[in-house]
Order: C-alpha cells, then sequence, then structure tokens
C-alpha cells in the first residue's frame, strides 16, 4: 500500500525551505516473511521518504 501525507514544515519554519517544490511524504506500507519458511510470520513494516530522491527510513508504528 502507498499515500502521500502533508509534510509540517509550517511548525518549524516560517516559510517552505528552499528549493523544495514538494512537501509530501511518500510512505510504503510492506509485508515480508523474515527468511525462506513460507509459515513464518508475516512482519509489517512502514518506509517513508522525503522529497524525491532521499533516502528511505523505517517508520515507527
Amino acid at each position: 500500500m502507498r499515500w502521500y501525507e502533508r509534510t509540517p514544515w509550517w511548525e518549524t519554519a516560517q516559510r517552505m525551505p528552499k528549493g523544495q517544490g514538494r512537501v509530501d511524504v511518500q510512505v510504503w506500507r510492506v509485508q515480508a516473511r523474515l527468511g525462506r519458511n513460507l509459515r513464518s510470520e508475516l512482519v509489517t513494516m512502514d518506509l517513508e521518504r522525503e522529497h524525491e530522491g532521499g533516502p528511505w527510513r523505517m517508520r515507527r508504528r
């Protein structure tokens, strides 16, 4: 599943940061099995990336 969230830049600055034409955070929710065991439990993780081309991080749920 994928969605976008608005970055609350106005909480920390009076203006949108220079050079940012985009203020959304992209979030992906993924599920994976640990290891190769098909019977292992599914683990759900949220990954987020600010700005296009930025690094991906795991988000706390």
